[in-house]
């Protein structure tokens, strides 16, 4: 699956703007939908790069939350694995859309197990 088809899926299921970046968080690609107004999103695109002490890692954890109160939206960070478990790349979502819904956890949990296989 190539940048654009992955960031579109992304965007169709979760319904908010996505950002793809490598394991390094350098940026690949994100949706034309962006959230403009947040500062964290904005430093994401402009410097091609999200800090890592801007996010709250936890090893064992596929979905992870941005933790800054600079954040006008709610984000997360959804690793990607490929199908022997090594993680590719990491998709960035803002919900400036909409607030995150129950079954978007569900969604952001399928996405980083299985997108390689779209």
């Amino acid at each position: 699956m190539n940048i654009q088809k992955i960031l579109r899926y992304a965007y169709t299921v979760l319904e908010n703007p996505a950002a793809l970046a490598d394991t390094d968080h350098h940026l690949l690609g994100h949706t034309e939908n962006m959230a403009e107004d947040d500062i964290l999103w904005n430093k994401l695109i402009h410097c091609q790069k999200l800090r890592q002490e801007a996010l709250d890692f936890e090893a064992d954890t596929n979905i992870v939350f941005l933790n800054s109160r600079s954040l006008k939206y709610e984000a997360a960070v959804i690793k990607l694995f490929d199908g022997d478990g090594l993680q590719y790349g990491n998709l960035i979502v803002t919900a400036c859309n909409r607030p995150f819904l129950a079954r978007d956890f569900e969604n952001m949990r399928l996405i980083s197990e299985n997108l390689w296989e779209q």
